[in-house]
């Protein structure tokens, strides 16, 4: 009994310790700390050309803290409005030319928000788990 006193103790007293700490691990902080980064609209351009499975490899690459956010972030929290269909471009409907200028676009969102060598090493880490988890870009 008096072990059970002891344990039920401990856990209150560490739950009420631990309770500010838990904050850093909410959406909305999250969400809050990309805003003032401009995280945020990165992701979210990337999520407009690429999709919501390279999004969400992007922010895992570049929050390394993310707490697992990132995955609720882009599904629930970055909407982007619905394109017009374009008409295709003389030479399109290869799918590696298209692959290859979706890859180019890639680098130049990443070149356009991070130095150069920082920019190549999200580049190289994004590319590598997309073909592990076998997601084309």
């Amino acid at each position: 009994m008096k072990s059970l006193t002891l344990f039920l103790i401990l856990f209150i007293i560490k739950s009420s310790v631990s309770k500010p700490y838990l904050n850093k691990y909410s959406i909305n902080q999250f969400l809050d700390e990309m805003r003032r980064d401009g995280n945020f609209t990165i992701i979210l351009s990337i999520k407009a050309e690429f999709g919501d499975d390279v999004a969400i490899i992007s922010c895992e690459e570049i929050k390394i803290n993310h707490c697992g956010n990132c995955k609720n972030a882009v599904k629930n929290y970055m909407s982007i409005p619905k394109p017009h269909p374009r008409p295709p471009k003389p030479g399109d409907g290869s799918i590696s030319s298209a692959s290859i200028d979706n890859k180019v676009t890639l680098q130049k969102i990443l070149n356009n928000n991070f130095n150069k060598i920082k920019a190549k090493s999200l580049y190289d880490k994004i590319i590598k788990k997309c073909k592990i988890n076998n997601i084309k870009i």
